[in-house]
């Protein structure tokens, strides 16, 4: 490996063909991940430029991280070559460069600290997310979510994960002292929006995901966070996860530990829409479902895969081009999530003045 812990190869791009590229680039990422004769560990991440009149022509940062022991200097130009011909094809070359750029070589061990060096701290409703520790006085009082950057999706910057807190945040607003136990995560990833269930309720969530390597990385940001990790999200036990290796519902656990009174899935819409039996044999007929993940082109078809299913929108959430969506069984619909307002949210430099971190968004 020639000393190196990994390669990382980055592509800038108008943020206007940004998205785009990243939704192929994820993709790509996925088909590949899944070939056998040893793939290195993948992952894609997108980093968008701030809001503003020339936020279209400002440039966006696509890039991929490769680690692992399969990776060396001629495997990672190899990938690297793959992925900025799937670009070529599938976003007709609209922003590329004119050749791939090189990956870059990370120092050994410590991909994950530079892969971290680039996230700011977000503020997400009352969720304050803190990527190092250096983010720790950041917005002081909001509710601490920290996570640390991994091949598991979730770090808290990507428009489906907020969506869905601020949906989270929302609904905590409308229950008030209810809690809406048992509750589920499917589709966990990082465990981030497990993490702020418990800390929303102070109750034990189940997390359920396909991939078996989420769990140690649940298992971290639980111990990061305060929470305990259980073998079972036992009714009364206060703030702790259980993760368990599934596919959607489909573990014996789950089943018993249902009918759920609140499930969150951020996935994307094809699974989403395979699930929805699963999801309203399993959720509570006074509960709650949200969905993110959802491009607002596939909201419609998804909406109305949940209508056949007897589970009706009650809120819709919309930002940079995702959707999320809040469902409940018909019977319920005559009462809705209020809206969910405009969401406080805010990066913030890691390198700022210590007296700015404590201000107010």
């Amino acid at each position: 490996m020639s000393g190196a812990g990994g390669f990382r190869w980055r592509l800038a791009l108008p943020r206007d063909a940004a998205e785009a590229a990243f939704r192929a680039l994820d993709e790509a990422v996925e088909m590949m991940a899944a070939e056998d004769g040893g793939m290195p560990a993948m992952a894609a991440d997108l980093a968008l430029p701030e809001t503003g009149e020339d936020a279209g022509r400002a440039q966006a940062l696509l890039t991929v991280t490769m680690t692992g022991e399969a990776v060396d200097a001629g495997t990672a130009a190899a990938v690297a070559r793959r992925l900025f011909a799937w670009l070529e094809d599938t976003v007709a070359g609209e922003g590329l460069p004119a050749h791939c750029p090189a990956p870059e070589p990370l120092p050994a061990r410590d991909w994950v600290r530079l892969s971290q060096s680039g996230l700011p701290a977000q503020l997400v409703g009352r969720f304050r997310i803190l990527a190092t520790s250096s983010h720790e006085d950041f917005w002081p009082g909001r509710q601490r979510l920290a996570l640390t950057a991994s091949t598991a999706f979730g770090t808290g910057h990507h428009a489906t994960t907020r969506g869905a807190l601020a949906m989270l945040d929302a609904l905590a607003r409308h229950l008030g002292r209810q809690r809406p136990v048992p509750m589920l995560d499917v589709g966990c990833g990082s465990g981030v929006l497990a993490l702020a269930m418990t800390k929303l309720w102070k109750r034990a969530v189940w997390a359920s995901d396909i991939d078996g390597a989420v769990r140690p990385v649940v298992a971290m940001h639980a111990r990061r966070n305060g929470v305990a990790l259980r073998p079972r999200a036992v009714r009364g036990q206060g703030p702790a996860l259980a993760c368990v290796i599934a596919a959607g519902l489909d573990h014996p656990v789950l089943r018993r530990a249902g009918p759920f009174r609140l499930i969150v899935a951020n996935i994307l819409a094809g699974p989403l829409k395979a699930l929805a039996a699963a999801f309203s044999r399993q959720l509570a007929q006074d509960g709650w479902l949200l969905l993110s993940g959802i491009l607002a082109g596939e909201a419609r078809a998804v909406i109305g895969r949940y209508r056949r299913f007897g589970l009706v929108p009650v809120r819709l959430w919309r930002q940079e081009g995702w959707v999320t969506i809040a469902l409940r069984h018909a019977a319920c619909a005559r009462r809705p999530l209020p809206p969910v307002g405009r969401l406080r949210q805010r990066a913030a430099d890691p390198d700022a003045h210590p007296a700015a971190r404590a201000g107010r968004p």
